[in-house]
């Protein structure tokens, strides 16, 4: 007695005589799925969320000296006054008196703030954050100049 085989045995068997077809084929489904791509979704928002839920509380993510990227910097003003500081973004943030007020007016560019007055000190730093020099420095921005390390001051 012959039997008809079932339609899974028939999947299977074209299965394990095109495997690339298969692949590409499940490939496409999966990609086409709103199913998946609803749960994708979710898990990432998840994801984002508890992470941003850990930074806030690790003191190296949170604005101030602290903050990782937070680095020595030192100017000297159009008024002669030499200002040292721990963190750019902090000093402009609490000193936007010391700058005209549309430089100090704060944007959103996906995920960071800026101002003028911040991406104009920063062009004024003589090096990168691995302490090499940069190529092209700008001498001054708006009479703000870059005031040389203290151990370059013992130097001289």
């Amino acid at each position: 007695m012959i039997t008809k085989p079932s339609p899974v045995e028939r999947l299977l068997r074209w299965r394990e005589k095109n495997p690339y077809l298969f692949k590409q084929k499940r490939l496409a489904g999966v990609r086409n799925s709103q199913k998946i791509k609803d749960a994708m979704r979710r898990t990432a928002i998840q994801y984002r969320e508890q992470t941003a839920a850990t930074r806030r509380t690790m003191p190296m993510y949170q604005k101030g000296e602290q903050h990782l990227r937070a680095c020595t910097w030192r100017f000297r003003s159009p008024n002669n006054v030499i200002y040292e500081f721990k963190n750019l973004y902090e000093f402009v943030r609490n000193h936007g008196d010391l700058f005209d007020s549309k430089d100090a007016k704060w944007r959103k560019t996906c995920n960071t703030d800026w101002c003028c007055a911040l991406r104009g000190l920063a062009a004024l730093k003589p090096y990168k954050s691995d302490g090499s020099p940069k190529r092209k420095v700008k001498g001054t921005w708006k009479g703000w100049r870059w005031y040389a390390s203290k151990d370059t001051e013992e130097k001289l």
